[in-house]
């Protein structure tokens, strides 16, 4: 059976002198592997072709045969890596937090610490509301995800 380590050590050693950085390595029934990367540029279709290839000249099929997917990873996805919160500095995102609750903002920055968040809020009455911007720094674990939302400006 493949090992999630020896894809893992593979995709490290490949990404090591590139833009490109692992987010995620599934591994599901009938050696099924689904290997997601970021990069600090976004990434290729080239990219993931150069890395699929990679990864399949380190594993014989001859031995052991697989199915291997290598993609980019979505929108969809929240972040799960700092090096993806660097990289979307000063774009629009939604953070989420356990209880349930969202803010939609602005990432101004990030440190060891967490992230610097512009967003707005609104206060007041139902029919009086005053719109007010708000500067909030979060820790890394005050928020349970983000994700960037897209701007097709």
């Amino acid at each position: 059976m493949i090992e999630k380590f020896q894809i893992f050590e593979t995709v490290e050693r490949y990404c090591e002198d590139k833009p490109l950085f692992l987010i995620d390595i599934r591994m599901k029934p009938g050696n099924k592997i689904i290997v997601i990367v970021d990069g600090d540029q976004g990434v290729t279709v080239e990219d993931c072709i150069q890395l699929h290839r990679h990864i399949e000249s380190q594993l014989d099929r001859n031995v052991e045969d697989y199915d291997l997917t290598v993609s980019s990873a979505g929108m969809e996805m929240p972040l799960s890596k700092r090096r993806q919160f660097q990289k979307n500095v000063g774009r629009k995102m939604k953070l989420v937090f356990e209880d349930g609750k969202n803010i939609e903002g602005k990432l101004l920055s990030m440190n060891e610490d967490g992230i610097e968040f512009e967003y707005i809020i609104f206060e007041g009455e139902k029919k009086i509301k005053k719109k007010t911007t708000k500067l909030s720094n979060f820790g890394w674990n005050e928020f349970k995800e983000a994700y960037v939302i897209p701007s097709f400006n």
